[in-house]
């Protein structure tokens, strides 16, 4: 999306968000190229998959619905050190 709006010189009109945290967005955000990209914790995401895996072999009663936290990035919280995490 970025890249054709970039095309046709209307990037600046437009806000754009993301949705995954990578850490190439959170540059583009430092660069004010984009304005957000909302992130979750893959380690974390990871963690807690395997916990409930575990519990559900144990015949362990199990959430059905699993919430995580999520993060949104902005340049008002963003630093040049964290563009490298994946939170």
């Amino acid at each position: 999306a970025m890249a054709a709006l970039e095309s046709c010189g209307r990037l600046q009109s437009f806000r754009v968000y993301g949705v995954d945290g990578v850490p190439e967005t959170k540059e583009l955000i430092l660069a004010g190229r984009m304005t957000a990209t909302a992130a979750q914790s893959p380690r974390r995401i990871g963690r807690l998959a395997a916990q409930q895996a575990y519990r559900l072999l144990d015949g362990e009663p199990v959430d059905r619905l699993v919430q995580l936290p999520t993060h949104l990035w902005t340049q008002e919280n963003l630093t040049p050190a964290k563009t490298k995490e994946w939170d």
